[in-house]
């Protein structure tokens, strides 16, 4: 199952007739490595049950399908009804039959109502737009089993990305990015090697809470970058 569906999305990526679903999933497989990579370190397998939390059109949606095979289940999850109904034609369209879809508020959102409790549970992109970063943790712990993971990929403020040759625009960009983030309410996470000398640049901090730690206000994050 792992290499049709692996399949399928790079023969859309190529041949696919939805321009904008292309482009989509296109940005989905440019981090589809680091995906697979984090979920490898927490054990995810065949069999688990798994959420996508602000899963968006794509998002980890079919890694996830792929990795937990069709013994396992996935949900994704999105505040915004047409997010889904776009989410659900790309499910069709990739024949993921192990992920189902919902609309709704993950601060809102009942474990039960949707299927958990799940043993591992993926944000990509999402907790940067949270105004209350540990509040949505903790929520996003309460949909887990005992023992699961809460995986998050995250982009940095600081250091910024950097390209060569050098790119003014390219900083101009990601400065505009957080400024925009910071007026609508989120309040970005900053790196905790962003003041250390001869940090290297990243954009991706790819965090791994156990529920444990997540559900409580003083959790202890083991992270990673790339």
């Amino acid at each position: 199952m792992a290499e049709a569906i692996a399949e399928r999305v790079r023969r859309y990526i190529l041949d696919g007739s939805d321009e904008d679903l292309r482009r989509l999933l296109g940005v989905a497989e440019s981090t589809r490595e680091m995906a697979r990579s984090a979920f490898r370190r927490v054990g995810m397998q065949e069999g688990w049950h798994a959420i996508d939390c602000g899963c968006g059109p794509v998002g980890g949606l079919a890694v996830m399908a792929e990795m937990v095979g069709p013994a396992g289940r996935v949900v994704g999850v999105d505040f915004s009804e047409p997010t889904i109904q776009r989410a659900r034609s790309v499910v069709a369209a990739l024949g993921l039959g192990n992920v189902e879809l919902f609309a709704g508020d993950i601060h809102e959102l009942d474990a039960a109502a949707v299927g958990g409790p799940f043993d591992l549970a993926y944000a990509r992109l999402f907790l940067m737009h949270q105004p209350d970063q540990v509040r949505t943790l903790s929520h996003i712990a309460r949909l887990l089993r005992p023992g699961g993971w809460v995986v998050a990929q995250e982009a940095l403020r600081n250091p910024p990305p950097r390209s060569h040759p050098h790119l003014d625009a390219l900083g101009a960009y990601w400065t505009l990015v957080y400024d925009l983030l910071e007026r609508a309410g989120g309040v970005p996470a900053p790196s905790p090697r962003a003041s250390q000398p001869g940090s290297r640049s990243t954009i991706w901090h790819v965090i791994f809470v156990p529920r444990r730690a997540a559900a409580t206000s003083g959790c202890q994050c083991r992270s990673s970058s790339t």
